[in-house]
């Protein structure tokens, strides 16, 4: 019988898939929207309304973006981008499948936009060295990062939200490896069908706004200070001729070719110009290769060795460009190489106007002469948001790229690898596991508090927060049945195949102009009640819709990461369905054909 609350909630989900299609309106927005119609219309209760923003399921999601953000600010994820580029050879078939491999590794423990948000440069780069344009892998890699989030739990939201409703409906969670039965034949078939088809199908444009090689900046850098002379980092020992002297002496006095570029303590603090140098301390110096070495003995130091301080650019430090921005306060300021500024922890390595002058002497600073800075690379960051610097080149991304895994890249991966232990042996419920993980991140220090916060998608988490309430009303108003009926009406002889690909292709079209979590948690009760009308498991339709809901592939507004690839790769609209279609059809393939073997209606 139809009812009131059943047409008020088939007029808000209406309403709400048209709001998702025009797209000026926030998905979270729409969601929160979503969750007060049900409440205002008498559908749902308030706490029933607004349950989803106390669900674990949006607990886990939120944390996951914490612990994939402590992976990309510790140049865990881009050193494995260099592992590609030093690797990449030629031929541009064999950098390709290492790419699309390695990113849906990546997607399987990041979010999808952040694993290509975090390859995209090295991606460009790659297809700079191969001279071929990017548009020939960005494409393919974005559509490996899609299949790549197939593979564990941890891959996307949905597989999350879909592992819970399973518990809630059969019984019987999804287990962490269990996405792998369609990840996998997902991953190989997406590497495969991109190797045989990137040349017919993939367009070959050149990039309408050339990416920037960073490590190749770094590289330029160091090289415009050294010149023809080479610099690095010696320590002062027992029994030196600088122990005693001023550091302002020691930087103002080259001896014999070798000039001192910067002065640390054993912390890696950079130290005063009054200060007095001690044992212990490192020198940044620049100098013919064979005068260091001469001088070492007179000057009683020895190479650096390890320790902070003890490199331009490690995982801790790093170098940077900025301007002095008008009204800055640094304007009239007397500058020199070895000058330390901001708190106290960045060092000046050169001043310049036109070019790198390494030998110059103390410079009046004016409004847009350049500053090379060497210090940590967290104070790189905090410096270039005040008003006095503007960066050249942002710290974070020069980082992302350049810097080694550090102490903090190592610990973020251990707590990755625990997370998922925790997760694959059932010890500990999803969002608890997360939340130990994230929580470790901040208190460890290996992403600040602020950035974690600012690292969580919000619309994601609101999204979902926000929509989980309808499958509440599909329950409550009997919607689910009535929609239900009609599709078992409609397959008829087809069986549960039939009606598990008529959901499929509905998923798969949807997520083409919303959001998949909102098209899979509007579908999936719906595939629940189909299921309890056929006499079925709702495990393989559960599954099945996850497979086609991560197809989102045929247009560029289908997710986020379908539109940062756009403007890099020059695409076209018609780009992403041309060659997206042929990968839909083995989504589709996967869905219903080897979802049912491993999960038998």
């Amino acid at each position: 019988m139809i009812s009131a609350p059943l047409v008020a909630t088939v007029a808000i989900l209406v309403l709400a898939l048209v709001a998702f299609a025009w797209g000026r309106l926030s998905a979270a927005v729409i969601a929160v929207g979503v969750a007060l119609a049900l409440w205002a219309t008498g559908v749902l209760t308030l706490p029933e309304a607004l349950a989803g923003f106390a669900n674990p399921t949006v607990m886990f999601i939120a944390a996951l973006f914490v612990v994939s953000e402590s992976l990309d600010a510790t140049g865990v994820s881009a050193r494995v981008g260099r592992i590609v580029v030093e690797h990449s050879g030629t031929s541009p078939a064999r950098p390709l499948v290492i790419l699309m491999l390695i990113q849906s590794a990546l997607s399987a423990v990041m979010s999808v936009s952040g694993a290509v948000a975090t390859m995209l440069p090295v991606a460009v780069i790659i297809a700079t060295r191969l001279a071929v344009p990017p548009s020939r892998l960005l494409m393919p890699m974005l559509f490996a990062t899609h299949a790549g989030s197939m593979l564990v739990l941890t891959g996307t939201p949905v597989n999350v939200i879909v592992s819970e409703l399973a518990a809630k409906e059969t019984g019987t969670p999804f287990g962490f490896f269990d996405f792998a039965v369609a990840g996998v034949p997902l991953v190989i078939g997406t590497v495969v069908l991109s190797v045989l088809l990137r040349r017919w199908l993939l367009p070959d444009r050149p990039a309408s706004t050339p990416s920037r090689d960073l490590l190749a900046l770094t590289d330029a850098l160091v090289g415009s200070l050294s010149g023809d002379d080479e610099v690095s980092c010696v320590r002062v020992v027992a029994g030196s001729s600088l122990v005693g002297r001023a550091c302002a002496e020691v930087l103002a006095s080259p001896s014999a070719g070798i000039r001192v570029l910067t002065i640390r303590d054993t912390a890696g603090k950079p130290k005063r110009p009054d200060a007095a140098l001690a044992v212990g301390d490192v020198l940044t110096v620049r100098a013919p290769g064979q005068a260091l070495a001469d001088a070492r003995p007179r000057l009683g130091v020895v190479e650096a060795g390890s320790g902070p301080g003890t490199a331009l650019v490690d995982g801790r430090m790093g170098i940077a460009e900025f301007v002095v921005a008008p009204r800055s306060r640094l304007v009239g300021v007397a500058a020199f190489p070895g000058m330390v500024i901001g708190a106290g922890d960045l060092v000046v390595l050169a001043v310049h106007r036109d070019s790198i002058e390494p030998d110059a002497p103390t410079v009046e600073l004016g409004v847009g002469d350049v500053l090379l800075l060497h210090g940590s690379w967290d104070a790189l960051d905090a410096i270039g948001s005040e008003r006095d610097l503007l960066v050249v080149e942002d710290p974070v991304a020069i980082r992302r790229q350049v810097a080694p895994i550090g102490r903090k890249g190592w610990i973020a991966l251990g707590i990755l690898i625990a997370m998922v232990a925790a997760l694959a042996c059932d010890l500990v419920p999803a969002a608890v596991g997360a939340l130990l993980a994230a929580g470790a991140v901040i208190i460890l220090r290996i992403v600040p508090a602020e950035r974690a916060f600012r690292s969580i998608s919000w619309p994601t988490v609101i999204l979902v927060a926000g929509l989980i309430p309808i499958s509440t009303a599909f329950a409550v108003t009997g919607l689910d049945n009535l929609i239900g009926s009609a599709i078992v009406s409609f397959v008829g002889p087809a069986g549960p195949h039939g009606a598990l690909l008529a959901l499929c292709v509905v998923v798969l079209i949807l997520g083409q102009v919303m959001s998949n979590t909102a098209t899979v948690l509007v579908v999936a009760p719906v595939a629940v009640s189909v299921a309890s009308l056929m006499e079925v498991s709702a495990l393989p339709f559960l599954m099945a819709l996850t497979v086609s809901g991560a197809a989102s592939l045929l247009t560029p507004v289908a997710t986020a990461a379908n539109l940062v690839i756009q403007e890099p790769g020059s695409y076209r609209f018609s780009d992403y369905l041309r060659f997206g279609a042929p990968l839909a059809v083995l989504y589709l393939a996967v869905a219903v054909l080897i979802v049912p073997l491993v999960w038998p209606f």
